[in-house]
């Protein structure tokens, strides 16, 4: 019977695929996002206006109008906007956006 001199345990692919399957559905939340700003100078207008203002309330709101309907966290500062689109226990993806 073959011995492994490895101090890691075998390989086991099974939570890396899935993780990868599941992002790609984060991924497409977050080009609905992407899209709305690229086609609505009004939208990217009120989203940095909200985000300006430090109104969550409404940046999370204008989010939400895009159709994302995962769990996601914002940030921004007077340089960026960060949204992080989040699978608990899975994966996320984080997109920063400079402004």
């Amino acid at each position: 019977m073959p011995t492994s001199n490895s101090p890691f345990p075998p390989v086991d692919t099974q939570k890396l695929i899935s993780s990868a399957t599941r992002i790609k559905a984060i991924m497409q939340q977050a080009q609905l996002l992407t899209d709305k700003i690229d086609s609505s100078q009004q939208f990217a207008h009120d989203l940095k206006n909200a985000a300006q203002l430090s109104n969550k309330t409404e940046v999370e709101k204008l989010i939400t109008s895009t159709g994302i309907t995962t769990k996601f966290e914002t940030n921004y500062t007077p340089d960026n906007f960060r949204i992080q689109l989040m699978d608990s226990g899975c994966c996320r993806v984080t997109l920063i956006l400079n402004w």
